[in-house]
C-alpha cells in the first residue's frame, strides 16, 4: 500500500469515528485535499483513492475500525455537533402549540425522498411536543392517481420509520367544506369561472384580463352550480384573482377548482365526484384548518407561500410558517412517478421490487429502520440539494445487522467429490467469530459437498495454477477436475496459509432448500444451512451478505439486503 493511500486511509477512519462508524466520502477527499500537499496535485487521482478509502473503512465494522484506530494510535476527539446548525429552530414556537403535516400522495409507498420530509417534521413535532398529522393528499384523480393500496402501505411505513401521527386522514374527505369555501370566494368577488380555457393562458401572459374576469359574481355563481351537473371537462376553471399585471405569470390569476369526468375519475373511493380543487387550494386550505404552523416543503414548491398568500388575505387567515429544503438526490434512485411508468411497463415487478428503493422494498430486505432515520437525519435540514449515495446507508445499516448470526447459503449448487478425506463427522464453525460467548454451529460432513456456482471461475484458476482452496472451517482441497456436474478434488491438509482463497461448502444433510431474491430482482434457487431454520429475520450469509429470512410454511426466501 502506497504511503499516500495509508494516509487517506487515517483520514477516512478518523472521519468514520466522528461520525457513527460511516465515512462521508466527500469529506475525505476535503480532508486530503486540504492536508496533504500532493493530493491537490491530481484531484482526478486524489477522489479516486479517497473513495476507495472510504469504502474500505466502511465496509469495516465499527469494533473493527476502533481496533484499528489503536493499532495506529489514533486517538479521536469527537466533535459536538450543535443541533441548530442542523436543525434550525422553529420561528415563534412554543412547547404544545406546534401543528405540522405530512402530506403524501398515495399513488405508491413511500421514497427516501418522502421519507425525509416525513422525518424532518416528526423532528419538531417531537422537539416542541406538537401534533403530526398525517394527511393523504389524494385530490388528484386524473395525473397523479391515488391507489387504494398505498394509503396502507404509506401507514405502514410511517409506523417502520418509528412516525406516530395524532391524526391520520384522506383530504378527498373534506369537498363540501372546499365547495363552501369556493361559493365565499365566488360571492365576493375574489374568484371567477372562466370558460375562455385556451385563450385565457394567451391573455394571462400578456397581463390582460380575460372577458371572464369582470363579470357579475351573480352569473359566476351560475356558472359555479353548472359545473357540477352541466360543463363538461375542460369547458370552464374555477379562477382564483390575484394581480393580473403580476411580475410572475405563474402568480397571475390561477385555477383552483377543475372538472373531471367520470370516464378520467380514477380514485378509488370518490367516482362520482366532478368537481376538483386543486394543489393550490386544497392544500393552504386544509392546512389552515388543521391549524398548521410549519410547513416543511421541498425546494420545487418554492414560490408556492406566496401563491397561497392570496387566498390567505382573501379568507382573513394567517399563513404558516413556511420552511424550505432542498431536494434529497440519492445516486441510482428514480421518483416515485418514473418507478410507477417502469411498474405499469412491466419493466419494474412491483414496489416490492428492490430497484425501488421504496420503503417498502427496504423493509423487505431487512434493512433497519433506525438506518434509514441515520440515514436521511445525518444530513440535517438544509436548503441546498443533497447528493447522497446508497452505500452510505448500507455502512449505516451494518451497525445495526453486524451482530448477526452467521451461515452458509449455497446458490445454484454444483457438487464436489474430495478423495482422501480424513474420517470427520462433524466440524463446529462460530455463531459469530467475533463473539464467542454465542458458541458454534454443527456442520455434517461427507465425501460430496455443494458449492456455489458462483466459485467456478475460482476453482477453475486455482485448478489451473495449482492453488490449494481451504473449505471454510474444514481443510484444504486441490482441484483435480471441473466438469459439468461435479467437481473433484483431493484433500491437502489443514494448515491454513496466508492469502489462500476461502469458500463455502455445505453437505446434503445440513441443507435447506430456498429461493434467493439478488438486489437486481433476479430469483436463484440454492441451500441454505439447516441450523439457519430457526431464525427470523436478518442473518449473514458468509460471502454473500446480509440477507432478511421470509417463511411461508415450508417455503423460504432469503431476501438480499447488502454486502
Amino acid at each position: 500500500m502506497s504511503n499516500l493511500k495509508e494516509k487517506i486511509i487515517l483520514i477516512a477512519l478518523e472521519n468514520a469515528l466522528r461520525f457513527k462508524g460511516t465515512a462521508n466520502n466527500k469529506a475525505v477527499l476535503n480532508s486530503a485535499m486540504a492536508s496533504i500537499p500532493e493530493c491537490r496535485k491530481d484531484f482526478k487521482g486524489t477522489s479516486k483513492t479517497a473513495n476507495e478509502c472510504a469504502d474500505y473503512i466502511n465496509n469495516l465494522s465499527f469494533e473493527e475500525q476502533q481496533k484499528m484506530a489503536e493499532e495506529k494510535n489514533l486517538r479521536i476527539e469527537k466533535k459536538q455537533v450543535k443541533e441548530k446548525k442542523e436543525f434550525p429552530d422553529l420561528i415563534d414556537a412554543h412547547e404544545g402549540k406546534v401543528v405540522m403535516r405530512f402530506a403524501p400522495n398515495p399513488n405508491g409507498p413511500l421514497s427516501l425522498g418522502h421519507c425525509r420530509i416525513a422525518l424532518l417534521n416528526w423532528h419538531y413535532v417531537k422537539k416542541y411536543k406538537g401534533k403530526y398529522i398525517l394527511r393523504f393528499e389524494d385530490t388528484d384523480p386524473r395525473i397523479k392517481v391515488p391507489l387504494k393500496e398505498a394509503y396502507d402501505w404509506i401507514k405502514r411505513d410511517i409506523s417502520y420509520l418509528g412516525i406516530k401521527p395524532d391524526l391520520v386522514y384522506r383530504q378527498s374527505t373534506k369537498f363540501d367544506i372546499y365547495y363552501e369555501l369556493a361559493g365565499k370566494l365566488i360571492e365576493k368577488n375574489h374568484a371567477y369561472v372562466c370558460t375562455c380555457m385556451d385563450k385565457f393562458r394567451e391573455l394571462k401572459n400578456k397581463k390582460i384580463a380575460c372577458p371572464c374576469r369582470d363579470k357579475p359574481s351573480s352569473i359566476h355563481k351560475e356558472r359555479w352550480d353548472k359545473m357540477f351537473s352541466g360543463y363538461k371537462s375542460g369547458e370552464a376553471v374555477l379562477v382564483l384573482k390575484t394581480d393580473i399585471k403580476h411580475k410572475n405569470p405563474a402568480m397571475r390569476d390561477f385555477p383552483i377548482f377543475r372538472i373531471i369526468e367520470e370516464k378520467d375519475n380514477n380514485h378509488p373511493y370518490l367516482k362520482d365526484t366532478r368537481v376538483w380543487p386543486l394543489y393550490d387550494f386544497a392544500s393552504p386550505v386544509q392546512d389552515h384548518l388543521d391549524g398548521v404552523t410549519q410547513v416543511i416543503r421541498g425546494i420545487d414548491f418554492l414560490g408556492r407561500e406566496e401563491k397561497h398568500k392570496f387566498l390567505h388575505d382573501y379568507l382573513g387567515w394567517k399563513l404558516p410558517q413556511n420552511i424550505v429544503t432542498g431536494k434529497f438526490l440519492i445516486e441510482g434512485v428514480k421518483s416515485t412517478s418514473k418507478i410507477s411508468e417502469l411498474i405499469g411497463e412491466g419493466k419494474l415487478v412491483s414496489w416490492e421490487d428492490p430497484r425501488t428503493y421504496s420503503i417498502k422494498s427496504l423493509a423487505k430486505r431487512g434493512i433497519d429502520s433506525r438506518s434509514v432515520v441515520d440515514f436521511v437525519m445525518s444530513n440535517g435540514m438544509k436548503r441546498s440539494d443533497i447528493n447522497v449515495s446508497l452505500d452510505i446507508l448500507y455502512a449505516m445499516n451494518k451497525k445495526y445487522v453486524e451482530e448477526k448470526n452467521r451461515y452458509f447459503f449455497v446458490k445454484n449448487p454444483i457438487k464436489m467429490k474430495i478423495t482422501d478425506a480424513p474420517k470427520i463427522k462433524t466440524v463446529k464453525i462460530p455463531l459469530h467469530p467475533e463473539d464467542q460467548k454465542r458458541g458454534d454451529r454443527t456442520l455434517n460432513f461427507d465425501e460430496t459437498v455443494s458449492l456455489t456456482s458462483d466459485d467456478l471461475k475460482l476453482l477453475e484458476n486455482a485448478k489451473k495454477k495449482d492453488i490449494t482452496i481451504r473449505l471454510k472451517g474444514l481443510f484444504n482441497v486441490k482441484i483435480k477436475a471441473i466438469e459439468k456436474d461435479l467437481i473433484s478434488a483431493s484433500y491437502c491438509g489443514r494448515e491454513i496459509e496466508k492469502g489462500m482463497q476461502i469458500i463455502h461448502w455445505l453437505c446434503e444433510k445440513d441443507s435447506v432448500p430456498i429461493s434467493f431474491l439478488d438486489e437486481k430482482n433476479t430469483l436463484f434457487s440454492g441451500w441454505m444451512e439447516k441450523n439457519a431454520v430457526k431464525e427470523k429475520g436478518v442473518v449473514q450469509f458468509e460471502r454473500v451478505g446480509f440477507v432478511n429470512l421470509v417463511k411461508k410454511g415450508e417455503y423460504i426466501c432469503a431476501y438480499f439486503g447488502h454486502r
